[in-house]
């Protein structure tokens, strides 16, 4: 778990994270016998502060091309491409380093984690 962590986190590319994520999904849902009712409910809290978080990154963050502006009276949002690049790729690392995570909370006992 602490490997597929490590790795969803540190590739540069999206469908590394989107990969790690079918995977693990699948070994959770599959092998660990875990209701997938159960498992994307337990998604849905970390994904809708992932999701706020990437909007802000959106905002907030990129250079170059605009992609979008909307003046306001006392300053201009505007969304770049390069933010949206940064966003997309930071929803897609919290994905899948959130599943890893799971991964290993929902397959390994407290006794096995604490002892070992």
């Amino acid at each position: 778990a602490a490997s597929i962590l490590l790795l969803s986190v540190l590739s540069g590319s999206p469908g590394v994270a989107i990969t790690i994520f079918i995977i693990v999904a699948a070994l959770i849902i599959a092998a660990a016998e875990i209701s997938w009712r159960f498992y994307f409910d337990l998604l849905l809290y970390p994904l809708m502060f992932a999701i706020v978080s990437c909007i802000f990154i959106a905002l907030f963050f990129g250079s170059g091309t605009a992609l979008f502006e909307l003046p306001t009276p006392w300053f201009t949002w505007t969304i770049y491409t390069s933010g949206i690049t940064t966003a997309v790729a930071t929803f897609f690392r919290v994905l899948g380093a959130v599943s890893a995570m799971f991964f290993l909370v929902l397959t390994t006992s407290m006794n096995d984690l604490f002892v070992g």
